[in-house]
């Protein structure tokens, strides 16, 4: 019988299956959806690490009093699950783990499922210049 691989990964928005939207002002917005691509599945588990930079269109970094949201849906966007419910805090250098996010519960991201990154700002937010990266394990969807 076959081995299939698992690896450690890491989701951003350089990723073929990520779209990148700017953000409106003082509204929740979509500013990232990860579209989990065939075949494959993603599982997220407990302290596995959400890392987000937003930027406004000035560029100055958003302030840390937004709203910040992790969403997983269904291929139809009928069945909806927030991950991460937090305030946004502002880093760039993601090293300090003060201001790292963690996901407490595990999660299997299926074919099709997406992932949702969302902020409601005072300000626009500029798409791109968001980058955002969240730490999972990757392998065949009939595995994980």
């Amino acid at each position: 019988m076959a081995r299939v691989l698992e690896d450690e990964v890491r989701i951003t928005q350089n990723d073929p299956n990520v779209t990148v939207s700017a953000g409106v002002a003082n509204a929740l917005t979509k500013i990232a959806e990860f579209i989990c691509p065939n075949r494959t599945a993603f599982k997220i588990r407990p302290g596995d690490i959400l890392t987000v930079y937003a930027s406004d269109v000035v560029p100055a970094e958003i302030a840390d009093t937004s709203a910040l949201k992790v969403r997983h849906t269904d291929p139809n966007g009928i069945v909806t699950r927030d991950l991460v419910t937090a305030d946004y805090a502002a880093t760039k250098e993601w090293t300090d783990r003060n201001k790292l996010y963690t996901f407490g519960d595990s999660v299997t991201i299926r074919p099709q499922d997406r992932l949702q990154i969302l902020i409601n700002s005072s300000t626009v937010i500029n798409a791109p210049l968001t980058r955002f990266q969240i730490s999972c394990k990757r392998g065949a969807a009939t595995i994980i």
